[in-house]
């Protein structure tokens, strides 16, 4: 871990250091807040594993309101919303962490029978909104510095927000797809979990009719079914996805009763000005 006051440069080979302008790191800084996003994350976790009671609406707003709030609170040296200069790395992964933890959050709201479609509509249109916020980030770290050296739960956020987006936008879905399984093809370089990610993640697209440009399959190369202990190894599981039948057992049957005086507060905190939102046009485009 950085000393207070370190700095930071990046290069890609040694010697380059020497050619780059030093910079803060605001590596302790990261890891003093990224503790209290997890802290967040581990209530989210116990709430939708039945450890706290049923789920209802108001424990899902107060826990929307503390990610937003935890978002507005970071000092001005951990803001990267804006668009404009080359945070460090570590800045965009917390940043991306965020909007995973968010569309975590949301997902099983949108695939619950207990709200009605204009509700079920909204939580569609907030995962797509966050999921969005998340891929800039992750395509903004990927132009300015590299995914070689993602670490495992950053492969698992970019697989998270890439599947909100197949799900529940389909007509950007082969960008997206495209995008994070080239992501994944470099990270697993270095760390091969990702492997079993890609094929999985190719097997969700092909499930919902994502095409993958021919240049990716040859990329990627034909697909490969991984064995059970490989997917074991990076998941525990078979599957990367949430347990959403699970989650919704613990929900409240009457949640929806008491969700529209909820929703009043959850309007208020889920709207975006311009500079809160990280549009991907440019990864549109690139793809």
């Amino acid at each position: 871990m950085d000393k207070d006051k370190d700095v930071w440069r990046f290069y890609r080979q040694p010697g380059d250091e020497r050619e780059m302008p030093a910079r803060p790191s605001f590596a302790i800084l990261t890891a003093y807040h990224q503790a209290d996003l997890f802290r967040i994350v581990y209530r989210a976790m116990r709430l939708y594993c039945g450890f706290t009671g049923k789920v209802t609406a108001g424990a899902i707003v107060d826990l929307y309101e503390d990610f937003q709030d935890w978002k507005e609170n970071l000092p001005d040296e951990l803001q990267a919303d804006t668009g404009t200069g080359n945070p460090q790395p570590h800045i965009l992964y917390l940043h991306i962490q965020l909007n995973t933890a968010v569309v975590q959050l949301l997902r099983p709201l949108a695939q619950s029978n207990l709200f009605t479609d204009a509700q079920s509509r909204e939580f569609q249109d907030m995962i797509i909104t966050h999921a969005k916020r998340g891929l800039g980030h992750l395509e903004r770290a990927s132009n300015l510095y590299s995914s070689r050296f993602h670490t495992p739960l950053l492969s698992f956020c970019c697989v998270h927000l890439a599947d909100a987006i197949i799900v529940h936008e389909p007509a950007i879905g082969p960008a997206v797809l495209e995008f994070v399984l080239k992501t994944l093809n470099q990270t697993k370089q270095g760390f091969p979990l990702c492997g079993p990610l890609q094929e999985l993640l190719r097997q969700r697209g092909q499930t919902y009719n994502i095409p993958i440009p021919q240049d990716i399959e040859e990329l990627l190369g034909s697909p490969v079914h991984s064995n059970l202990d490989a997917i074991l190894d990076a998941c525990t599981r078979l599957t990367y996805m949430q347990p959403v039948e699970r989650i919704l057992s613990h929900f409240r049957p009457d949640i929806s009763q008491d969700w529209p005086k909820r929703m009043s507060r959850f309007h208020q905190r889920s709207g975006s000005s311009g500079s809160d939102r990280i549009q991907i046009d440019a990864l549109l485009n690139d793809t």
